[in-house]
């Protein structure tokens, strides 16, 4: 069953909560800490476009053995380009403050601070047993410094970016760049040795009767003339792959360098 707001503030389910947080059926985290990439604690942070930032609740939670807890995004949020991750349930007997990820999905930089609303949680009751499992130990962060030490680590592994598109394709534009460098070589060598057979064989067939020379003479300049230009056509091919590379990296280094506006 769903629990309304007296019923949350009168079962103690939430320590260090505002009463002005509170809906008919929902309350609404705010941000106790801002955790970014270096794993240092900050009170405000600008999310640049792709880029994420942990953070973590003001809030502590003390759910009973039939409490479980919902956590859902909050459409203000979402309407802005940022997305809350990990978000879901709360297990039952849970101590602890919880945390999230926030992902910049927006063209623009987005600035959050401590206090800031970025998650909403609904709470439920349900019937137990006799046997009711247990919430494993580590789960369970009774330590406001134990849990702030991991969600640092965490942040640490997690980088300061979504998906990292500037790495990925720099990686692209070399390895790109390498196999049309040894396409090119494979290519020339091939060249190299259809003109040695040409000069051959204009020489092998001088003896032979001059139409019959020049007709086959023509004939093999003909095909090293397709080849020439087709060796041509890569090239060109391959300064526009490359300037179209350079085009989008400037594109990418402009918008991590867009100047930073307030919301």
């Amino acid at each position: 069953m769903l629990l309304n707001y007296e019923e949350i503030k009168n079962l103690g389910l939430l320590s260090d909560d505002n009463p002005l947080n509170y809906n008919n059926a929902t309350y609404n985290l705010v941000i106790g800490a801002i955790i970014n990439a270096h794993g240092q604690t900050v009170d405000e942070y600008k999310i640049p476009p792709q880029g994420m930032v942990m953070v973590v609740s003001k809030e502590k939670f003390c759910l009973k053995p039939n409490i479980i807890g919902y956590t859902t995004v909050k459409n203000s949020l979402s309407v802005s380009g940022i997305l809350s991750i990990n978000i879901g349930i709360v297990d039952c007997q849970y101590n602890g403050p919880i945390s999230s990820v926030l992902i910049n999905f927006g063209k623009n930089e987005f600035e959050i601070k401590k206090g800031q609303a970025f998650m909403r949680m609904t709470f439920h009751d349900f019937t137990t047993v006799n046997n009711n499992i247990p919430l494993k130990h580590e789960s369970t962060f009774m330590d406001e410094a134990h849990y702030a030490r991991e969600r640092k680590k965490d942040a640490m592994i997690l980088g300061n970016k979504f998906l990292y598109l500037n790495k990925e394709i720099e990686s692209f534009k070399l390895e790109t760049k390498k196999s049309l460098v040894e396409y090119f070589a494979k290519l020339s060598v091939i060249i190299s040795i259809i003109i040695g057979a040409l000069s051959l064989a204009y020489s092998t067939y001088t003896s032979r009767s001059e139409s019959e020379t020049i007709q086959k003479y023509q004939s093999s300049r003909f095909v090293m003339d397709k080849l020439i230009k087709r060796d041509s056509i890569l090239k060109q091919d391959s300064i526009k792959l490359d300037n179209k590379l350079n085009e989008i990296e400037t594109l990418l280094k402009t918008i991590d360098a867009s100047p930073k506006k307030k919301r």
